[in-house]
């Protein structure tokens, strides 16, 4: 699913990236909370996790010499599929 996610939002950026800056805004999320987990930090793990595959694909689509997008994106999911898988991981709430 993360590579679904992140291989459509990159296509729409390599589409037309100045129509894709100019309608992106701050992500509106509404995150299901993991039951036995502290649900506020849910809100501001999910719009990192937006942030991150957002700069990244700023950054990327800018780049003269980008690498082809479906590289960036299975780095990109499996770069936040650790960080996901980590944090979910950590049942007692001890610093990752």
């Amino acid at each position: 699913m993360l590579v679904a996610i992140i291989d459509s939002y990159l296509a729409l950026v390599e589409k037309d990236p100045e129509v894709c800056r100019f309608v992106t805004r701050s992500p509106q999320i509404d995150v299901p909370r993991e039951a036995g987990r502290d649900g506020a930090q849910a809100p501001i793990l999910a719009h990192g996790l937006v942030g991150f595959v957002r700069e990244s694909a700023d950054h990327w689509v800018t780049d003269p010499d980008r690498e082809p997008r479906a590289l960036i994106v299975d780095r990109l999911a499996e770069f936040a599929a650790a960080g996901l898988c980590g944090l979910l991981e950590n049942h007692e709430g001890e610093p990752l």
